[in-house]
């Protein structure tokens, strides 16, 4: 048994590995216990290959939701591990956001890399949602920058924590309805004019752990897009799915 081993054997005895929703023990750090894995439905195929959202039936790959052809959105593609709707998905990303837990960027990231695997290894750059310095402060760290950071080291694609910077303070979008999240975020994101040059022509993927409506992730897309950026997904650990959505 090296080192290491026998340190992590030592702390998991002092400091046993926890569910990291429900806190029930369990074997192995950074895992779920079975009851919480199975009332959180992870998406997988069939699913629309433009928004990523599950369909309700099975249907052929190359099947688009009836969604995304009659709204286009300003992404090329996004993908979601999870469905944002139980209590237990939403006591998870709470638990991240909120709680002090950036520890759980390392899964969510893990979940992320086998959610996209057809669309991760296709991108140039991973730029996390930022936030505002002033909700930086009140946070102490940006989830998103961690969940990029940990998808960084998985997929070994460049991260530019600082590549999108929030130029203004913005309301909480919790709450809102859609149009009022559309005004809250328009323009409120620049592209960091170190890096421009760095966006060109080149794939990006936004890194978020929430999308609801896809406010402030489409803002993000439309300020790469002006940045001359070429194809643009979107990749959370979460996404909130209407009924609407899940037919071609």
């Amino acid at each position: 048994m090296t080192l290491a081993q026998i340190f992590q054997t030592a702390r998991d005895w002092i400091l046993p590995p926890h569910c990291l929703i429900c806190d029930t023990t369990i074997l192995t750090n950074g895992c779920l216990c079975a009851p919480c894995w199975k009332s959180i439905r992870f998406i997988d195929k069939p699913r629309c290959p433009i928004t990523g959202v599950p369909f309700a039936h099975p249907w052929p790959a190359h099947m688009q939701s009836a969604q995304s052809r009659l709204v286009k959105p300003p992404y090329d593609y996004a993908r979601a591990a999870m469905l944002y709707g139980s209590e237990k998905s939403r006591i998870l990303i709470a638990q991240m956001k909120f709680r002090d837990h950036p520890e759980i960027a390392i899964p969510a990231a893990q979940w992320i890399a086998r959610a996209s695997r057809d669309i991760l290894n296709k991108a140039d750059l991973l730029a996390p949602v930022p936030l505002h310095r002033r909700r930086l402060f009140q946070r102490r760290f940006n989830q998103s920058a961690e969940i990029a950071r940990a998808l960084s080291q998985i997929s070994q694609i460049p991260h530019l924590p600082d590549l999108l910077i929030r130029a203004r303070h913005t309301q909480q979008q919790t709450g809102l309805k859609r149009r009022d999240r559309e005004r809250n975020v328009a323009r409120a994101f620049i592209i960091n004019p170190h890096h421009k040059k760095r966006v060109k022509g080149r794939s990006v993927l936004i890194i978020d752990d929430v999308m609801t409506s896809g406010a402030t992730s489409g803002e993000c897309a439309q300020t790469l897009r002006r940045a001359g950026a070429g194809a643009i997904g979107v990749l959370t650990v979460a996404r909130v799915v209407h009924p609407h959505e899940t037919h071609p």
